[in-house]
């Protein structure tokens, strides 16, 4: 017997670009059955829509409106040991046919793999409650073209910024449907809401960009525009002057904003995929202690207003609470369908990725972490390199501060950072100043002893 999920997300009948949530599962099922009909055994096919409103400011005067929608397909289907998947940016019904006659084909020329299926009926989810990912206020264009003006106009505020680069909002919904041949079914609807600011700031011949944003679910949520906008300014204006220092090893704490880095490297190295296929350094690891004892990592799919939030994965499977490392001890790879086979596990859910990933907080304030410490680095801009989960190695362009004797010293610039993830995980530790709902993967402030700081 076949189960189909309720739909959840928003209770209206639209889809955000105009398409009916009932003819969208129509047009699914006629999909699949038209797959099926040409040899597939299984398919999977999902409709992608989004329409959203953006607005940019610079110097108060509107410099771009945009409206973007847009629409995807993609299909996948499964004969025997064999899979392909296949997208298309259109619903023409000429260009369906084609995709479906395309994937078919690749599918038959694909090579055997007995792990990539889809879920067997009985571990779908058959029902699920709508997670909070839905604001029904949905704001004008000229509500953010005044999000971006307040924002902007606060920056310049600042004696230090002698112009803007550019200030913008913008809103976005987006409506997911997706069905599979096993007997799952599933809509899901998300909104968006952002508001940016970027900056110059100068003193002479020296200048300097930068900038403050703000995302989240429900426009409420947001950071007002006129702290986001003097945000911009300090984090412009704190690094003029910024020099740099002597090669050394030295602690490093990763301000909060860029502590999701690390967060992403882990998350990766203890991936299904890089650990059936033997590409990561944890790929033996489980129930080692690979971070710090004061470090836990858990996933949390319900997390109301959450970026990442979600009752189901891309492979249909349900969404649940889980813990990925406890006091340092690695508990859960973060497995989608195929790798949990391969390695010999359930689905952990996460067929599409982590939800909404975070490193639990710590016990100490940012300012008594730095107050410990005599001589280092309070990183807050990153440039280019980052981690190879593969061989550990970790570098990195960086800015942000020097400390000194406790106490923030000076702006520093154009340094590089080194180090070894192995060694970096285990010396890790979390400050209590962690934000959830900023971004779908958060994390407090990070220190890590003894990292290698390459300047001049």
């Amino acid at each position: 017997m076949t189960k189909s999920a309720k739909r959840g997300g928003a209770s209206s009948g639209l889809a955000s670009s105009g398409l009916n949530v009932q003819d969208a599962f129509n047009l699914l099922e006629r999909i699949i059955t038209t797959a099926k009909a040409k040899g597939a055994d299984e398919v999977e096919a999902r409709i992608s829509q989004s329409a959203g409103i953006s607005a940019s400011i610079r110097n108060g005067q509107v410099e771009k409106l945009n409206s973007p929608n847009s629409v995807g397909l993609s299909i996948a289907t499964h004969i025997g040991n064999k899979h392909a998947t296949a997208s298309i940016g259109t619903l023409r019904p000429d260009h369906i046919e084609s995709v479906i006659d395309s994937v078919i084909l690749s599918t038959k020329m694909a090579s055997e793999d007995p792990y990539a299926r889809p879920a067997d009926p009985s571990e779908i989810i058959s029902s699920y409650a709508a997670i909070d990912t839905f604001d029904p206020s949905e704001p004008d264009v000229e509500e953010l073209k005044d999000r971006a003006r307040r924002a902007e106009a606060e920056a310049l505020k600042h004696p230090d910024i002698k112009m803007s680069n550019t200030a913008s909002a913008s809103w976005n919904r987006g409506d997911s449907f997706m069905l599979i041949s096993n007997g799952f079914k599933g809509h899901t609807t998300k909104t968006f809401h952002s508001v940016n600011a970027m900056v110059i700031a100068a003193q002479g011949k020296d200048m300097v960009s930068s900038g403050e944003y703000s995302t989240a679910v429900y426009g409420a949520d947001l950071i007002s525009p006129e702290d986001i906008g003097a945000q911009a300014a300090l984090n412009a204006a704190n690094m003029l002057g910024a020099r740099s220092i002597p090669s050394q090893k030295a602690p490093v704490i990763f301000d909060r904003d860029l502590g999701p880095r690390l967060l992403a490297a882990f998350a990766n190295a203890v991936s299904g995929p890089a650990v059936a296929r033997k590409m990561t350094f944890l790929k033996d690891r489980m129930g080692d202690q690979v971070l710090n004892p004061a470090i836990t990592i858990k996933d949390d799919p319900f997390l109301p207003r959450g970026l990442g939030s979600r009752a189901f994965d891309s492979e249909g499977m349900p969404s649940a609470p889980l813990t990925i490392a406890e006091k340092g001890v690695l508990k859960s790879w973060i497995m989608d369908l195929a790798s949990a086979r391969e390695l010999g596990f359930k689905s952990t859910g996460h067929g599409s990725g982590p939800s909404n990933l975070y490193i639990e907080a710590g016990t100490q304030s940012l300012d008594e972490m730095i107050a410990d410490i005599k001589q280092g680095f309070y990183v807050t801009e990153l440039m280019g390199g980052g981690a190879d989960v593969m061989t550990s190695r970790y570098s990195s362009g960086a800015g942000g501060f020097w400390i000194e004797n406790g106490k923030i010293a000076f702006a520093v610039k154009e340094l590089t950072l080194g180090g070894n993830l192995h060694d970096m995980f285990l010396s890790m530790t979390p400050a209590d100043d962690l934000i959830k709902r900023r971004s779908a993967l958060a994390t407090p402030s990070l220190r890590i002893n003894g990292m290698t700081i390459g300047g001049r």
